[in-house]
C-alpha cells in the first residue's frame, strides 16, 4: 500500500498495490483524531474488499457497477456505524433527487461513467445488499457470495450472475431476481406508514418518498418486532397495504435493526408510545431518521428522547438532520431562532454529562460523541498550546477570533504543515471565516497549487457557505469528475428562487458543465426541493412545528 501526495480519489485497488490519498492511509496516534483513525480503517477495508470484488471478479461494463457490494463487505461487524454513515446517508441523498437510477443505468460515454461514482452507488448499494442478507439469512447469503466468487474467479460478471447464485443458495426458495428487480431499477425509496385503530388493528401502507414519483416501488420485506420476536411478511408492488391483527400489548416495532431499505412513518400516538417504551440505544437510532418527512411537530416532539440519550448513533442521526434544517431555514428568522433554542435545550444535559475531557483509552464511538457539538472559544493562537486531536477541528471552525490577523496566523500554519490530516483540519478553519473579504481572498490564494493542492480545492469550496461559480470554471475543466460531484455539494444549501435562477444562468452559459447531464439535474433538484421544503413548513401543515419552536 502506498500514499500518493496528489491523488484525485480516496484510494484505488490494483493487482499487488493499493494507492491512497494521504489522508486515507497515514495515521499518527499522537496527532490524528478518532475520525481520522476510522476513515483510514474504513478505506483500507474497502480497498481490500476490492481484491475479491473488483480484481478476482470484474464487472463486464460500468452499468453493472456494484460498488455497494464492496462497501458492505468492508463494513461487516460495524452495524451501528453502517446505519449512520451508509444507510441514513443514502436516504438523505435519495430524498432530494430523482434524476438518478441505481445499478443498471445506460452508460455510453465517459461523462456518464463518471457520474455513477456517487453516494447512490456506494451507500444505497451497500444498504440494499445488507437488506438481502437480512431477508435471506446470513448463512445463505454468505454461501451464495462464496459460490459467486468461486464460480466467476478471473472472469467478468453481470448483476444477474450474482442474483442467480444467491437464488440457488436460498434455503427459503427466494427468487432474488424477482425481489430485486425494482430495487435496482426504481428511483427513490419506500416509506411505510403505520396506523393503529382502537381495536388494535395495524395497517401498513407503502408509498414512494420522492417529490415526483413516476415508477414502481419494490416488494418490501417488512419485519415486525413484538416482545423481541421477529416475524417477516411482504408488501407487494400491486398490493401496497397490509393489515396485522391479533397483536396484544401497546406497541409494535417495524423494520427491526433497520435491515429493510425503507423508512417507517408511525402515526403520532404510536410514535409517542415508542418514546415511552424504548430504552435500547440501537433501537433509538431509527426514530430520528424514520420521520424524515417535511418538518412537522411530530418530528420535533419525538426528538425529545435525545435529552436522555448517550449513545453516539442517535445523536449522529439527529445532528445531521439539524444541520440540514439550520442551513435550509437560515433566511427564515423565526424558525432559525427557534431551531437554535430547541437544539440548545436538547444538548444541555449532554454537555453536562460528557464534558470536554478527551481521556485516553476512550472508544472511537464514545470519543466521537462530543464531536458534533460546538466547542467553547479557545486561546490556541495566544498560548501556543494545540487542542487535543479530537477537538482540533472544532476549535479551528468555531473557536478562533474572526479578525484577519488570526486568519493569517492560521494560513501560515497551513502552509508549513506537512501532515495531510492536520492540513485538512486547518483548511476547514480557513474556510470557516464569516468574512466575505477573507473568503474571496482565500479563493485567489488557493489558485496557487503550491499552497492548496488541486485535489483539495473542492474540499475547500465545500467548507465555504457561498461559492462563486466563476472561480470553479476558471480553474477546472467543465467535465472534471470532482467538479461534477461538487455541483450537488455546492448547491445543497441553496433555498431561494434567486439561487435557483443563478444556477440556471450558469448552466445556460456553460451547457456542458458538471461531468454529465445528471450532475446538472441533481444540482437543480436540490434547490427546487429545498424551496418546496420551506414552503411546506410555512404552510398551514407546518404551523404546529413553528409553535413548538
Amino acid at each position: 500500500m502506498a500514499a500518493v501526495p496528489e491523488y484525485p480519489s480516496g484510494a484505488t485497488e490494483h493487482w499487488g498495490l493499493i494507492t491512497y490519498r494521504e489522508t486515507a492511509l497515514m495515521f499518527d496516534n499522537k496527532t490524528s483524531s478518532a475520525d481520522n483513525q476510522e476513515r483510514v480503517a474504513n478505506v483500507i477495508a474497502h480497498e481490500l474488499a476490492h481484491q475479491w470484488f473488483g480484481n478476482l471478479i470484474t464487472v463486464a461494463w460500468w452499468n453493472e457497477y456494484y460498488k455497494g457490494l464492496k462497501s458492505y463487505e468492508s463494513d461487516w461487524d460495524t452495524d451501528s456505524k453502517f446505519l449512520t454513515d451508509t444507510l441514513h446517508e443514502s436516504f438523505t441523498t435519495r430524498r432530494r433527487l430523482g434524476s438518478r437510477f441505481f445499478f443498471t443505468a445506460k452508460l455510453d460515454n465517459p461523462d456518464q461513467i463518471t457520474a455513477v461514482f456517487d453516494t447512490i452507488s456506494y451507500n444505497k448499494g451497500a444498504s440494499v445488499i445488507r437488506m438481502m442478507e437480512g431477508f435471506m439469512g446470513a448463512e445463505d447469503f454468505r454461501q451464495g457470495i462464496t459460490n459467486f466468487l468461486q464460480k466467476y474467479s478471473y472472469k467478468t460478471v453481470v448483476t444477474q450472475d450474482l442474483f442467480d447464485e444467491l437464488t440457488a443458495a436460498s434455503s427459503l426458495g427466494l427468487d432474488i431476481t424477482k425481489i430485486m428487480k425494482t430495487w435496482d431499477h426504481a428511483k427513490g425509496y419506500p416509506v411505510i406508514s403505520v396506523t393503529k385503530n382502537e381495536e388494535g388493528l395495524y395497517t401498513l401502507k407503502q408509498e414512494r418518498f420522492l417529490q415526483n414519483p413516476d415508477s414502481a416501488v419494490g416488494d418490501i420485506p417488512s419485519q415486525f418486532n413484538y416482545k423481541w420476536e421477529t416475524h417477516q411478511s411482504w408488501l407487494h408492488v400491486n398490493d401496497p397495504q397490509l393489515e396485522i391483527k391479533g397483536v396484544t400489548g401497546e406497541w409494535l416495532k417495524f423494520n427491526v435493526d433497520q435491515r429493510g431499505y425503507y423508512r417507517v412513518n408511525y402515526a403520532l400516538r404510536t410514535g409517542r408510545l415508542f418514546r415511552i417504551s424504548l430504552d435500547l440505544s440501537r433501537q433509538h437510532v431509527q426514530l430520528g431518521q424514520d420521520r424524515g418527512l417535511p418538518l412537522h411537530e411530530d418530528t420535533l416532539e419525538l426528538s425529545g428522547f435525545l435529552k436522555k440519550e448517550r449513545a453516539l448513533a442517535p445523536w449522529t442521526c439527529a445532528m445531521d438532520e439539524f444541520i440540514f434544517l439550520n442551513s435550509i431555514f437560515r433566511s427564515v428568522e423565526d424558525i432559525r431562532t427557534g431551531l437554535f433554542t430547541f437544539q440548545r435545550d436538547l444538548l444541555s444535559d449532554l454537555y453536562a454529562d460528557l464534558g470536554w475531557n478527551d481521556e485516553s483509552g476512550t472508544t472511537t464511538s464514545s470519543s466521537s460523541a462530543s464531536v458534533p457539538l460546538p466547542y467553547p472559544a479557545a486561546s490556541w493562537k495566544d498560548s501556543g498550546k494545540e487542542p487535543v486531536p479530537n477537538f482540533k477541528a472544532l476549535v479551528c471552525r468555531y473557536g478562533l477570533p474572526e479578525d484577519s490577523q488570526s486568519w493569517t496566523w492560521l494560513l501560515d500554519l497551513f502552509k508549513s504543515e506537512k501532515n495531510a490530516q492536520r492540513r485538512d483540519i486547518l483548511l476547514l478553519g480557513l474556510c470557516s471565516s464569516k468574512s466575505p473579504e477573507i473568503l474571496k481572498n482565500f479563493l485567489e490564494i488557493s489558485k496557487d497549487e503550491e499552497i492548496v493542492r488541486r485535489q483539495d480545492y473542492f474540499t475547500a469550496l465545500s467548507y465555504m457557505s457561498r461559492n462563486p461559480w466563476e472561480y470553479l470554471v476558471d480553474r477546472f475543466s467543465l467535465n472534471d469528475r470532482i467538479f461534477g460531484r461538487f455541483l450537488s455539494t455546492a448547491t445543497s444549501q441553496f433555498s431561494t428562487e434567486e439561487r435557483l435562477q443563478e444556477i440556471k444562468d450558469f448552466f445556460s452559459k456553460y451547457p456542458e458543465a458538471g461531468a454529465g447531464e445528471n450532475y446538472r439535474k441533481i444540482a437543480l433538484e436540490n434547490v427546487k426541493n429545498n424551496i418546496q421544503f420551506i414552503a411546506n413548513t410555512l404552510s398551514p401543515f407546518g404551523l404546529g412545528s413553528r409553535k413548538i419552536l
